[in-house]
């Protein structure tokens, strides 16, 4: 009886151990709102609607990471003007070199990948910002990286975007 126990709870401890192995190695909780959702990393720190036009913000532990989400009227603004001013304003950063990678535009989204230098340090990073129509309005949401592993983690919180119905 003892040893059926034993065998018993061995197996129910290496099930549990392998379910906390996939969870770890998904690494990602679900943000879900009337309007989108999105995937960010567990082990970040969330901030839900800290102002009307941002309803959604992440950051790494460290703080060195963070995502938003912010959101806008169109206006009449065409995606490619609103992009196009994005670009413009991103270029005027004070002590900063701006150097676009890529800048798509299809359909009612818009990707725009760019780095930032400062003039001054050797700090550099790179910048990843989606755009999206969505109705009335535009959602952005973009996060930067420095380094491969934050830029993965960066293209898997943007690929997870999805805008309800």
């Amino acid at each position: 009886m003892k040893k059926t126990i034993l065998a018993a709870t061995a197996i129910l401890m290496l099930l549990l151990a392998a379910c906390d192995k996939k969870e770890q190695v998904s690494g990602y909780s679900k943000h879900e709102s009337e309007v989108f959702s999105l995937e960010y990393p567990t082990s970040w720190d969330t901030v839900l609607y800290i102002r009307p036009f941002q309803p959604f913000m992440a950051s790494s532990p460290s703080e060195e990471q963070v995502s938003v989400m912010a959101t806008r009227l169109i206006n009449g603004v065409s995606l490619d003007s609103f992009v196009t001013d994005r670009i413009n304003a991103f270029q005027n950063v004070e002590d900063w070199q701006f150097e676009l990678v890529e800048k798509k535009i299809e359909g009612n989204k818009a990707s725009i990948h760019y780095t930032l230098q400062n003039e001054y340090t050797s700090e550099k990073f790179g910048q990843l910002m989606n755009i999206y129509v969505h109705g009335e309005h535009f959602y952005g949401i973009d996060c930067r990286y420095e380094n491969d592993a934050q830029k993965d983690t960066v293209q898997h919180i943007m690929n997870s975007v999805k805008f309800n119905q």
